[in-house]
């Protein structure tokens, strides 16, 4: 007796011996239970699930001797069980549609189609890989399939639906059949090595279940092999080598190298492997399902079935995060798509194993931006501000507004606006001291300037510190002072956006001159103009003590330069503060820059959004 292939050897008898089909095949057993088969059924699938199986078994269900009329446990053992598993039976048709696919051959099928099958139910026609058809043939096909005599069933077989002219689908009840799942596959090849007295290591049989991609018969076509080249053992070893594929624990080296961050061993490890002749498009290919274990094992822990996973994986997937581990599926994806485009493989592998290495703590942005917003109430809660100002020291340091008193009556040849302070100011921001010349004292006790008490004291209700006098406002005074207008206004978003490219050019009387650059227009207007205008007047008052006007004018490219330069030099005397001031005033703006930005601008964009 001649030998026969294990994949033949084992093909499904009966609707249960179907692996991985379970859906599809209760359907038909409810089908034929309950008298409601349908003429015509389109089995969809890849390649080696069970399709063709699938429709001998319910031809055999139809039409088996055994039994007094359809049955969904065939005997097996009739003549016409028998002959029609092998596919040679004369009332159950087996048709190629590759090599049977002109209208001619369609005209001969619909010629058939009338003669009564000689002793079964049924004639069931099979036709297998029908999307090989030609358009012809599929339109000749329509009426039969449409309305075919009752004793006829048809049952199409395909690996790619999108072919299958939707008039013929919509006459066909479709079936699709899934990839059978690894766990199912290495249960199934366990099965198979125990009735043949094979010995398979449990990482052989998922290494088989992983290169057969979800084919059964491609499963047990490589049990075969293996069992051939192993002398009745079923080697991991021995499947590596046949199919040029990396061993676990070389893998698991390579990760442990990647985790590490270690650009020269991932190198190291890498270039060894590809050295013992693995493929590079291979082994991206197994990194790329590597990640995939890992990513199970981290995201499910105990809940992953260890079965189905590389050995090892639980432990390692503790070096990566979750973010990562989704970035290395995607990154090796993509590298092995370019790699197939380009042909460089190993300088592809490569480079992708080293991104790997320098991302492997990466976090996804909603955990970003939930730290961030954390980290917002933390700078927000009670005591945490006296704890940032200690660490910030910031120059200009904002201090509750208060009433401005009585200006004092006008010097001769001075003007004074004798117009009292807005209703309300005082529940805002108190001004501030300005900057005083004589004075060097520490910050310490008094703030930067030397003037009164310090702003920033730890407790208690601070003594308000005097408003600056109106009558000895000047220009270096109104640009000492003017952050913190820009501060006093950084919550209204469009009024901070205007201020930007905002300098203080020159204080005409009780009007502050702002040079905006030509390309401005539209923050001169809103900082002038509009319903912003007032608001801004009202924040210029609460810090100068007066009211004062605002007036804007444009400044050239050319004036841009001096003006910041003179800017810096009458904002803060840098020359007659020590060095532990300068210090103190260079790490108060990369706090205030790093609360404002970080704290604020990020967090509600992403709320926003």
């Amino acid at each position: 007796m001649s030998y026969q292939v294990i994949a033949r050897k084992y093909r499904p008898q009966g609707f249960d011996a179907v692996v991985g089909q379970e859906a599809v095949a209760r359907t038909l057993r409810n089908a034929i239970e309950r008298s409601r088969v349908a003429h015509a059924y389109m089995f969809c699938g890849p390649r080696g699930v069970g399709k063709t199986s699938m429709a001998r078994i319910f031809a055999r269900a139809l039409n088996c001797l055994a039994a007094p009329g359809p049955t969904i446990e065939p005997c097996g053992a009739c003549d016409l069980c028998v002959r029609a598993a092998q596919g040679q039976d004369l009332d159950v048709v087996e048709i190629d549609a590759a090599s049977n696919r002109k209208v001619d051959d369609a005209r001969t099928l619909i010629a058939n189609v009338s003669f009564h099958p000689t002793r079964a139910r049924f004639k069931v026609y099979i036709v297998d890989e029908v999307h090989m058809l030609t358009t012809e043939a599929f339109n000749a096909l329509l009426k039969t399939l449409e309305e075919p005599p009752p004793h006829v069933k048809f049952v199409f077989a395909t690996t790619d639906p999108q072919k299958v002219p939707a008039t013929i689908l919509s006459r066909c009840q479709r079936f699709d059949f899934r990839p059978v799942p690894t766990a199912s596959i290495v249960s199934a090849l366990s099965g198979i090595c125990e009735r043949e007295g094979l010995r398979a290591e449990p990482e052989a049989l998922r290494s088989i279940a992983d290169a057969a991609q979800g084919g059964m018969r491609d499963a047990q076509s490589l049990l075969e092999q293996l069992a051939t080249l192993g002398n009745g053992q079923v080697l991991a070893a021995d499947l590596h080598a046949l199919l040029g594929t990396v061993p676990s624990e070389r893998m698991r080296a390579l990760f442990d190298a990647v985790s590490s961050g270690d650009a020269a061993a991932t190198l190291a490890a890498a270039g060894e492997t590809m050295d013992l002749g693995t493929d590079p498009a291979e082994l991206v290919r197994q990194c790329m399902r590597h990640s995939h274990d890992l990513l199970l094992a981290k995201a499910l822990g105990a809940r992953a079935d260890a079965g189905t996973l590389a050995p090892g994986a639980a432990a390692q997937a503790e070096r990566f995060s979750e973010a990562t581990l989704v970035y290395a599926v995607t990154l090796f994806a993509e590298t092995l798509k370019t790699a197939r485009a380009l042909g460089e493989g190993r300088l592809l592998a490569e480079t992708a194993l080293v991104r790997l290495a320098g991302h492997r703590d990466m976090r996804f942005l909603d955990q970003m931006v939930r730290e961030l917003a954390a980290l917002e109430k933390r700078v927000g809660a009670p005591g945490a501000a006296s704890q940032a100002s200690h660490a910030a020291a910031p120059a200009f340091a904002a201090a509750p507004r208060a009433a401005p008193p009585a200006p004092p009556p006008p010097r001769e040849g001075l003007r004074a606006d004798p117009a009292p302070a807005p209703d309300g100011a005082g529940d805002e921001r108190r001004p501030e001291p300005e900057p005083d010349e004589g004075s060097r004292s520490e910050p310490t006790g008094s703030d930067l300037s030397g003037h009164g008490p310090s702003l920033r004291q730890p407790s208690g209700s601070p003594e308000p510190a005097a408003p600056p006098d109106p009558v000895a406002l000047d220009l270096d005074a109104v640009r000492a002072g003017w952050p913190r207008v820009v501060e006093a206004v950084s919550k209204m978003s469009m009024l901070r956006q205007a201020l930007v490219p905002a300098e203080v050019a020159a204080l005409e009387g009780d009007v502050i001159v702002l040079s905006f650059p030509p390309s401005a227009s539209f923050q001169r207007r809103t900082a002038t103009e509009g319903t912003w205008a007032p608001k801004l007047l009202d924040e210029v008052a609460a810090v100068f003590g007066r009211p004062l006007r605002i007036s804007a004018t444009d400044r050239s490219e050319a004036q841009a330069a001096p003006a910041d330069e003179e800017a810096a030099k009458s904002a803060i005397p840098r020359d007659r503060l020590s060095a532990h001031e300068l210090a103190q005033i260079d790490d108060s703006r990369v706090a205030r820059l790093i609360e404002r930005e970080l704290t604020g601008k990020i967090v509600h964009r992403y709320r926003e959004e």
